[in-house]
């Protein structure tokens, strides 16, 4: 494997994957992605760190997506802070900042201003610095969320009456369940509970087979 931003973007050698035996779906979710390294590397396949270019995993939406066609003129990139949607009173920083400005979260009132005529942006020009920030500052918003990284799932609220409609605060205590769940068979599994199984000189041949190393 090559990890370009850990497992968030990566290339798989497909083979390797079905020779180890593939996904262990018994253990559901974020986990699961632990055995599976673990299995890979167990079995000598390489798994390096490759860098690609820019991955960012935010939790929320640009205001305007012409900002990624990196054309001059036009709107700044700009986003919305969730974190700072869901708290009425937004309190000061010690600078005496909003949490938005911090966050480079200038909002476009507008998304109409364009350029009559598209002109490529020059390479890391300052608009693209600009650019890079806010979804730099998109991603610690994710990070930051009160209730956890994950917390963006149960803000995706509408789409009652359209095909495979879920609700949302039912589909997030769900997943946490789920998640829960995965942990619990990962830990038997291995008689551990931490992804360094691999480490602590654990085989493909020790799946649940061994003595748990908790109390």
């Amino acid at each position: 494997m090559r990890f370009f931003s850990y497992d968030r973007l990566a290339l798989v050698n497909v083979a390797a994957f079905v020779e180890v035996g593939g996904w262990d779906t018994l253990i559901p979710f974020y986990i699961t992605d632990c055995d599976m390294h673990a299995r890979l590397e167990m079995a000598e396949f390489e798994i390096k760190d490759a860098n690609p270019g820019y991955v960012f995993d935010v939790a929320s939406s640009l205001d305007d997506l012409v900002v990624l066609y990196r054309k001059k003129g036009g709107v700044d990139a700009s986003f919305k802070d969730p974190n700072v949607e869901e708290v009425k009173d937004v309190k000061k920083s010690e600078e005496g900042m909003d949490v938005l400005l911090l966050l480079e979260g200038k909002t476009n009132e507008a998304t109409d201003a364009r350029p009559s005529k598209w002109e490529d942006d020059e390479i890391a020009s300052e608009r693209f610095e600009q650019l890079e920030r806010t979804l730099d500052a998109m991603g610690h918003s994710k990070g930051a969320a009160s209730g956890g990284r994950n917390t963006w799932q149960a803000r995706q609220t509408g789409g009652q009456g359209e095909p495979f409609y879920r609700d949302s605060a039912g589909f997030e205590k769900g997943i946490w369940m789920t998640i829960e769940h995965g942990k619990r068979v990962f830990a038997e599994k291995w008689g551990h509970r931490d992804c360094d199984i691999r480490a602590i000189g654990l085989r493909p041949e020790d799946a649940w087979r061994v003595e748990p190393d908790w109390e």
